[in-house]
């Protein structure tokens, strides 16, 4: 079996992603007035930020898919203070949610029935 270059790059690269941006189209985030800043998520794989965790980095108003581990294992989470996070049950921020998320966070996501289901989540 032969393997180019490229892929192996880009299996590389996988390994790095944690989250990852959806895709927009261009010509609406082009018109679109609102200014982004670069906030953080801190996830944590169990209750009262324990376990296995990772801060985030976020832009405001887009859409993040979890990768590399943290898809439908995050049991904790909080956002930086002044950001409002809603978390999401499928990728690009779909199904249900839990809104207004605030720091320091949510320490028991089994609390909003929601704890290992997080795959996409979007700040602001």
């Amino acid at each position: 079996m032969r393997v180019s270059m490229a892929s192996l790059a880009l299996a590389a690269l996988s390994q790095l992603s944690v989250a990852l941006p959806t895709s927009e189209q261009p010509e609406i985030a082009a018109r679109s007035n609102v200014a982004r800043a670069i906030t953080h998520l801190f996830v944590c794989d169990s209750l009262n930020f324990n376990g296995r965790c990772e801060n985030l980095e976020t832009e405001t108003g887009r859409c993040y898919n979890l990768f590399n581990g943290w898809n439908d294992v995050i049991s904790s989470l909080g956002p930086d203070r002044g950001t409002t996070c809603t978390i999401y049950e499928h990728f690009d921020c779909q199904g249900r949610s839990v809104g207004g998320i605030v720091n320091p966070g949510l320490f028991n996501l089994n609390e909003w029935n929601f704890n290992d289901i997080t795959s996409s989540y979007r700040c602001s």
